[in-house]
C-alpha cells in the first residue's frame, strides 16, 4: 500500500517550509549559554562531548537541561526544590552510566529521576524521559524508545531531540509515515540548521517516494499519452521509416492496419492491430509489429511491457538494417524512461558500431547526454546529427542551444554571445519553429532580458497554441520577472485548461500553492502530477514533494503551531527565499 493516503482531509491551510533562521538560533544559544554557573557549564560540555548522538541537538538539549534545572523563574516550595535536586542528581548519575555504556543502570537511574521529579516540572520530566529513551535506543528496544519519546513530548511538545529519537525508532520498525512527520517536526524546531537532521529528512523522503512510485507502477493502469506528446516524440526521429512512411491504401489487418491507425492519429487502435499481426500464424511483419507495439506500450506508460517487446526484436532481427537501428533507438529510450540512463547510453553506443551514419542515433544520444549534463559530448553528437540530417531544424537549434549552455557553464562571455548569435541565425534560417523560440526565451531569461523572453514565448505559443508546456514556460517567466505568484497560479490554471493532462502544469502549480501557503491545494496538484508522471524521475519527484507536504501538515499539528507563530513566520520567510530554486 502507498505510505500516504491521498484521501486524508487536511485541516491546515498554510505551509511550513524548511526553516533556516541563523540569527534567531544564535541569539537563543548565547542567551542560554550565559546562564548557570561556570562549573555547571563545563560539566554539561563534558557530557555532550562523550555522548554519541548529533552534536547540535545535544548542545541544545544540554543547555536546555542546565537552564531548567538550575534556574526557576517561579519559586517552588522547599519540598519541590529538594525533590528537583534529587531528581537532577539521579539524572547526572544516569548520564555518567550512559557514558560508561552501562545502559541498564542508566535506565534505572533515569527512572528514579522521573519518579522523584515533581509533576509541576514538565520540562525536566521531558528531559529525563528522553535520556532514558536514548538508553533504550542503544539496546534497540524500539517500543520503549517510542514510549519514552512520546512521554517526553507530552511534557514538551517542541522538544526536537525527542522527535528525532522517535523518528529513528520509527525508521527502524518500518513506520516511515510517522518517521517522516517526526523528523520534519525536528527540522522545524531546529530551523534546519542541523545537517544531520536535513540529511535524515532527505533520505526518508527519497525512500518513501520510491516506495510510492513502485506502488503506483504496480497498481495503476497505464495512462495513454496525449496525441500532442506522441506526435512530438515520434517526429524527433528524422530517419525512422515506420514513423515517417506513407499510409496510402493500407490493407485492413495486422501491422498495416496499425500503421494506418498511427498516421491517421487513431492511436488507440495501434496496439490491438499489432497484437493481431503478432498472433497470426501467417504474419509477414511480426518483428515490425513487435517493435511498434513496444513503442506504444511506452506511450501508455507501460515501460516494462514495452521493453519485453523491444527486447524480443533485438534478439531476433538479422538483415533488416532499418528495423535494427529503430529497435536499438527505442530500446535505449525505454531504458531511460525506466530510470536506467547509463544502460540506455550503452545501447546507443552499441548501435553506433552497426550504424555510424544514422542521424537519429546521434540526436537521441545527444539528448540523453544533455540530461546527464555532459554537454561537450552532446554538442558533438548534435553536430553529427545536423550534418547527417541538415534539413532538421530541431537538431540544428539544439546544437547551438547546447553550445550556449557550455559557454554559460564555463563563464565564457565571448562564447555566450557567439552562441546566442548562432542560435538567432539558425532560427531565422528555418521556417518559424516553436522549439526555436522556446530555446531563445530560455536564453533571454538567463540574460535577465525578460521582456524579450516574453516576446519569444508569445511567438512560440502563436505557432503552437495547444502546447501547454509553452504556457507553463510563460508562467514561470512571469514568476521570474514580476514575482506575482497569484498571477502565475492563474496562468498555470490556464495551461491546465488547455491540456488537463499536462504533468508539468500540475507539478508547477503545486509548488506555487506551497509558496502561497495553500497546502491542501498543493497536495491535490502533486497527487495529479503523480498520476500523470510518465517516467521514474517524474514519479519520484512528484511523490517526494507530495509526501513532504503531507508530513509538514502532520508536523504542524504535532507542534500545535498556530497563525503568527514565530516558527511559522520564520519558515514562510525561508520558503520565500527559496522560491526561484523550487520553481
Amino acid at each position: 500500500m502507498p505510505l500516504f493516503d491521498a484521501t486524508v482531509k487536511w485541516k491546515l491551510a498554510f505551509f511550513i517550509g524548511t526553516p533556516v533562521v541563523i540569527g534567531i538560533l544564535k541569539f537563543c544559544y548565547e542567551h542560554v549559554a550565559s546562564k548557570g554557573t561556570t562549573s555547571e557549564k563545563k560539566k554539561e560540555e563534558q557530557e555532550q562531548e562523550q555522548k554519541q548522538s548529533v552534536d547540535e541537538l545535544e548542545v541544545s538539549a544540554e543547555l536546555k537541561d542546565n537552564e531548567i534545572c538550575e534556574t526557576n523563574p517561579k519559586p517552588d516550595t522547599r519540598v519541590h526544590q529538594a525533590a528537583l535536586r534529587s531528581a537532577n542528581d539521579y539524572k547526572n548519575e544516569g548520564s555518567r552510566c550512559y557514558r560508561d555504556r552501562k545502559y541498564l543502570e542508566a535506565i534505572k537511574l533515569y527512572g528514579m529521576a522521573i519518579d522523584t521529579c515533581p509533576e509541576q516540572r514538565p520540562a525536566e520530566l521531558a528531559i529525563y524521559y528522553q535520556k532514558r529513551a536514548d538508553c533504550y535506543e542503544k539496546l534497540e528496544n524500539w517500543s520503549m524508545v517510542k514510549e519514552d519519546c512520546s512521554n517526553a513530548l507530552e511534557h514538551d511538545h517542541r522538544y526536537a531531540q525527542a522527535y528525532y529519537c522517535r523518528a529513528r525508532a520509527h525508521e527502524a520498525t518500518g513506520d516511515l509515515k510517522d518517521c517522516l512527520i517526526d523528523i520534519t517536526a525536528a527540522c522545524i524546531i531546529e530551523m534546519s540548521m542541523n545537517d544531520d537532521l536535513n540529511k535524515f529528512l532527505e533520505r526518508v523522503l527519497m525512500k518513501t517516494a520510491r516506495i510510492d512510485a513502485e506502488w503506483k507502477v504496480y497498481s495503476q493502469a497505464p495512462l495513454f499519452a496525449k496525441k500532442f506528446d506522441i506526435l512530438s516524440f515520434t517526429r524527433s526521429f528524422a530517419t525512422d521509416e515506420m514513423m515517417n512512411g506513407s499510409s496510402d491504401a493500407p490493407p485492413p489487418r495486422g501491422f498495416h492496419r496499425a500503421l494506418s491507425a498511427f498516421h491517421k492519429e487513431q492511436f488507440a487502435d495501434v496496439i490491438p492491430s499489432c497484437t493481431e499481426e503478432i498472433d497470426s500464424s501467417e504474419a509477414d511483419y511480426k518483428m515490425e509489429a513487435l517493435l511498434m507495439r513496444g513503442t506504444f506500450q511506452l506511450f501508455r506508460g507501460a515501460c516494462e511491457e514495452g521493453k519485453q517487446d523491444v527486447d524480443a526484436v533485438l534478439q531476433r532481427i538479422h538483415a533488416n538494417e532499418q528495423l535494427r537501428i529503430s529497435t536499438y533507438l527505442w530500446s535505449a529510450v525505454l531504458q531511460v524512461l525506466l530510470g536506467k540512463k547509463q544502460e540506455g547510453l550503452e545501447i546507443l553506443e552499441q548501435a553506433e558500431k552497426w550504424h555510424p551514419n544514422n542521424a537519429d542515433l546521434f540526436y537521441q544520444r545527444a539528448l540523453l547526454l544533455c540530461d546527464m549534463e555532459r554537454f561537450h559530448e552532446a554538442f558533438w553528437d548534435f553536430s553529427q546529427a545536423s550534418q547527417l540530417a541538415p534539413l532538421n531544424a530541431t537538431t540544428e537549434l539544439q546544437k547551438y542551444f547546447t553550445e550556449y549552455r557550455i559557454a554559460v557553464r564555463e563563464e565564457n562571455q565571448l562564447g555566450i554571445q557567439m552562441a546566442i548569435k548562432d542560435l538567432q541565425e539558425s532560427i531565422a534560417s528555418f521556417p518559424p519553429c516553436a522549439d526555436g523560440y522556446s530555446m531563445m526565451a530560455q536564453v533571454r531569461v538567463d540574460q535577465k532580458d525578460f521582456a524579450e523572453a516574453m516576446k519569444c514565448l508569445q511567438k512560440a505559443v502563436k505557432l503552437n497554441p495547444t502546447n501547454a508546456a509553452l504556457l507553463v514556460q510563460k508562467a514561470m517567466l512571469e514568476e521570474h520577472w514580476h514575482g506575482d505568484l497569484k498571477k502565475v497560479a492563474m496562468m498555470l490554471k490556464a495551461a491546465i485548461s488547455v491540456d488537463p493532462q499536462c504533468y508539468l502544469a500540475h507539478w508547477k502549480l503545486g509548488l506555487v500553492h506551497l509558496m502561497l501557503g495553500n497546502l491542501t491545494k498543493a497536495v491535490g496538484n502533486f497527487e495529479k502530477a503523480c498520476f500523470l508522471a510518465k517516467d521514474n524521475d517524474e514519479l519520484i519527484q512528484s511523490y517526494k514533494f507530495r509526501n513532504a507536504t503531507v508530513a509538514k501538515i502532520g508536523a504542524f499539528q504535532r507542534l500545535r503551531i498556530v497563525k503568527d507563530d514565530p516558527l511559522l513566520l520564520a519558515d514562510l520567510g525561508v520558503l520565500g527565499s527559496q522560491r526561484l530554486v523550487l520553481l
